[in-house]
């Protein structure tokens, strides 16, 4: 028989071992359970890994400032080019950007066209590497003097440049009027919004009247614009009120007072020219104002 002291360290002995057991099985449980979590992080680091080798093995695409991928081309993957003819599609083939193949074709068109291969280094966007690159299959025509060059470039624009009836200003509609290289829509505007308000040019000389519009516009505008009809909104004298004359910009408010008060005196004017007889109205001011007036029969 055990004594009392025993039997509780007996009991303390067998709660330890169970303890123990029980510590050995659930260890057991979460150290298979780590190594099954550690084996699938290894597997999608060993995935990552293999997205990774394949973007290293694609092409390096370059900025517009590093866009020449003939860099890495052998030379003979290159041909030999004229730089005083070939076209932006071609410089583009050379592995320049639509940008700078564009940059390089106005430098050439504003120098008159590459007297030397060396000049190729005076444009910004072809450097001490590209130039060595491109040098030896440089094959240069003779330059043109820079009015010649600009002319051909003029000329060949015009080969490739679609022909357009010219728009009539007194009936085109924003759209037409834009179709004039060198007009934008707010020249356009300008344009139809003085038309309304005068009735229709009567000459293409009134463009000068229109604020925002330079002589060089102006000058454009009567090559390549034309007027069929000169005129499609006229005043009736006889029943125009004075705000109804005001509101054209060449009768002055002193002016459309007189014709009405001129009118309720005498009566209906005969004709036109019948504003002859006012002291209003000399020979400048009835030119200018006869095309936009009438009596109606």
């Amino acid at each position: 028989m055990y004594s009392r002291r025993e039997r509780n360290g007996l009991t303390v002995l067998l709660a330890l071992l169970l303890i123990s057991i029980l510590c050995r099985i659930y260890a057991g449980y979460f150290i298979e359970e780590k190594r099954s979590s550690f084996q699938i992080n290894e597997s999608e680091l060993q995935a990552l890994l293999l997205q990774l080798d394949k973007l290293e093995e694609e092409p390096k695409h370059y900025s517009s400032s590093n866009y020449l991928p003939n860099r890495k081309t052998p030379g003979s993957a290159l041909k030999e080019f004229d730089p005083n003819s070939i076209t932006a599609e071609e410089w583009i083939k050379l592995g320049f950007s639509p940008n700078q193949a564009a940059s390089i074709i106005k430098y050439r068109t504003m120098i008159g066209g590459f007297e030397t291969a060396d000049q190729l280094k005076n444009c910004f966007v072809i450097d001490e590497e590209r130039f060595n690159l491109l040098e030896p299959f440089i094959n240069l025509s003779p330059a043109l003097s820079k009015e010649s060059y600009f002319n051909k470039e003029i000329k060949e624009q015009k080969k490739t440049a679609p022909v357009f009836p010219k728009p009539d200003l007194n009936f085109s509609t924003l759209e037409e009027i834009t179709l004039i290289r060198g007009i934008g829509d707010h020249t356009a505007k300008l344009i139809i919004d003085y038309r309304q308000r005068i009735g229709g040019f009567s000459n293409l000389n009134q463009l000068y009247e229109i604020k925002g519009l330079d002589s060089t516009r102006i000058e454009l505008l009567k090559k390549e614009s034309v007027l069929t009809q000169k005129v499609f909104k006229r005043i009736d004298i006889n029943s125009a009120t004075y705000a109804d004359l005001r509101n054209h910009p060449y009768i002055e408010q002193d002016l459309a007072r007189l014709i009405v008060r001129f009118r309720e005196l005498h009566g209906k004017y005969e004709s036109v020219e019948s504003l002859k007889k006012l002291a209003l109205v000399d020979t400048v001011v009835y030119k200018r104002i006869f095309p936009y007036l009438k009596v109606q029969e």
